[in-house]
């Protein structure tokens, strides 16, 4: 009864991917191949996810019941696949903090969805590939949630990823992206009770979009030596720091609520560290960056509600750290603004 049951789900999936191009939700990309399970009473079914991930080709979906979950595994996926779960809250990948991650993501194209990826001693998803979109799944409890372009591999340059309705929770850093995660789409996620919510280093043209931040106990999002990025239509709740911004040029935040943060947003420019990163960009020869970013770039705040209404401009504060020689001069205070500030907070849908 499963196994019809899951073509009936997969007929399904193919239909709500035709809808949501009308009705105007997130798409999720379908593979039209072959489908292998993992669990279930089906004849030919496998017991083991990888076993099914090495059976695979371009195109194909692994479809995963949650009857045998927890599954104890460390799985890679190296072919463009679509790896989706029975039940986001019952089909479990369980590192039981002694893997060091739960899924290597090499290939392009990937999908991953329905899914609880927990425990790992590093990070639970860890992405290599572009065009990966990892969506409706609760990530949780380990060092990182999501790493994105990978912390140990610098310059490895990771374009068009997308993080969809997710729960990311118990992190120390829930999504991080590493140097050079570009052109990605965060959207819609729950992403709470992390050290740090969302890590953006050297990452450009993104969009982080409708998601709710809160209860992290450093930054909401930490967005360092960005270029471009959009943080748009958020809710920052609770957080020690709503969004820190340091040494990015031309980010826009707009049209977010902040609430009951220690401190809803401050920004840094550091013209000594930015001559040494645009000199290391130079130096490995580093296109992206030599094209795109630019010192003492401001950002752009426009009608974000600050906790309460404003009777004036709001004021977000900053500051430069400058070295003579040797020596770093004191900080110098730096202001930014948001001329058009809400007046009531916005009516965000949570996921």
């Amino acid at each position: 009864m499963k196994t019809i049951t899951v073509m009936f789900s997969a007929c399904v999936l193919i239909l709500s991917s035709l809808l949501a191009a009308v009705s105007g939700t997130i798409p999720a990309p379908v593979h039209a191949g072959t489908i292998r399970y993992v669990g279930g009473s089906g004849p030919d079914n496998y017991t083991r996810i990888q076993d099914a991930i090495n059976a695979s080709t371009d195109g194909d979906t692994v479809f995963v019941y949650d009857d045998a979950a927890p599954y104890h595994e460390q799985l890679t996926i190296d072919k463009t696949i679509s790896l989706i779960g029975e039940s986001m809250p019952t089909t479990i990948i369980d590192g039981n903090k002694t893997l060091v991650a739960m899924i290597f993501i090499y290939a392009d194209g990937v999908l991953v969805r329905n899914f609880t990826i927990q425990r790992a001693t590093s990070a639970d998803v860890v992405v290599f590939g572009d065009d990966v979109t990892i969506m409706q799944t609760t990530i949780s409890d380990a060092n990182m949630g999501i790493d994105i372009a990978v912390f140990w591999m610098p310059y490895l340059q990771r374009e068009r990823i997308s993080l969809l309705e997710n729960y990311i929770s118990r992190t120390y850093i829930g999504i991080m992206t590493s140097y050079y995660c570009n052109n990605s789409t965060f959207q819609g996620n729950i992403i709470e009770d992390n050290h740090y919510g969302v890590v953006l280093s050297t990452s450009f043209h993104n969009t982080i979009l409708q998601n709710t931040i809160r209860n992290n106990s450093e930054e909401g999002i930490l967005d360092s030596y960005g270029v471009e990025n959009n943080i748009t239509r958020n809710t920052f709740e609770d957080n020690n720091r709503g969004i820190e911004i340091n040494c990015s040029y031309a980010d826009t935040v707009e049209q977010n609520n902040f609430l009951g943060n220690e401190q809803h947003a401050v920004f840094a420019k550091l013209p000594y560290w930015e001559l040494d990163f645009l000199a290391e960009a130079r130096h490995f020869n580093t296109s992206y960056v030599l094209k795109y970013y630019r010192m003492f770039g401001s950002t752009t705040w426009d009608a974000n509600y600050w906790n309460a209404p404003q009777t004036h401009p709001y004021l977000i504060r900053g500051w430069s750290l400058y070295q003579y020689r040797l020596h770093f001069i004191p900080r110098v205070p730096r202001v930014e603004v948001d001329w058009h500030p809400a007046q009531q907070p916005y009516a965000y849908a949570q996921v």
